[in-house]
């Protein structure tokens, strides 16, 4: 299995269950690509204000799972 890079490992996540909505996390992946490239700090600013908006469930939700796996 080649687990190299993060479109790989999203897809693994999402294979294993621990991922539910593997396209909001490919948005992510694709969001935080862009981000990497903006150089301007308001537009900077932004961006990370639009990501935690609209991907922190999908990290509750990751983070709930793990919990629930390290219990086990």
């Amino acid at each position: 299995m080649d687990t190299a890079g993060p479109k790989p490992v999203i897809r693994q996540a999402f294979r294993d269950g621990l991922v539910s909505d593997g396209e909001q996390w490919m948005d992510l992946l694709e969001a935080r690509s862009l981000a990497a490239h903006v150089y301007d700090e308001d537009r900077a600013r932004d961006l990370g204000a639009q990501i935690r908006g609209r991907f922190s469930r999908i990290f509750r939700d990751l983070l709930d799972k793990l919990e629930v796996v390290a219990r086990s």
